[in-house]
């Protein structure tokens, strides 16, 4: 006789199938939009709580201990709130911007692994989200996917220039 408790055979939700989304290609960017904030951590269990689960459920749990340490939020702190802020004004800005011209922009820098990128990312998805509730109450045809007229927020990077071999002979 099984003596497994239904939730044993449960699908693992804290894994995700497949790679993570490309946020360079407007798919993936939509993905990630959609799922992010989504990720659920492990419940905190007392030592007796964690004695008492099956092996398999042990198992399964220590693994999604293991996914809520790799996943872990970044942490909001004053300069990323601020960096936030100032991105989703400039996007807000730019968006209704209907005249030719320079469009605000905004250059983040620092050490690597400080949370430029996610803190960017979130700030652009946010507005996204917004904006997308704000195309829904104006009147006309919904923009194509992929098209120039998509809602997406994009960013245009410039790569650093490596110095021609000449230059560096000087």
């Amino acid at each position: 006789m099984d003596q497994t408790t239904p939730d044993e055979h449960a699908v693992v939700p804290f894994l995700r199938a497949g790679p993570p989304p490309d946020r360079a290609r407007w798919e993936g960017w939509q993905q990630w939009r959609k799922i992010r904030g989504t990720f659920v951590p492990a419940p905190r269990l007392s030592l007796a709580e964690h004695q008492s689960l099956s092996p398999r459920r042990r198992a399964l749990h220590d693994l999604h201990r293991t996914a809520t340490h790799v996943n872990m939020r970044l942490q909001e702190t004053p300069m990323s709130a601020r960096v936030a802020n100032l991105m989703r004004g400039r996007l807000q800005n730019n968006a209704v911007k209907f005249m030719p011209g320079t469009r605000d922009g905004l250059m983040i820098n620092g050490g690597g692994s400080q949370g430029k990128t996610e803190t960017a990312c979130d700030a652009a998805a946010s507005f996204e989200d917004v904006w997308r509730e704000v195309l829904q109450l104006l009147p006309g045809p919904t923009p194509a996917p992929g098209t120039c007229s998509s809602p997406s927020p994009t960013a245009a990077c410039r790569s650093a220039r490596h110095p021609r071999d000449s230059a560096r002979r000087s």
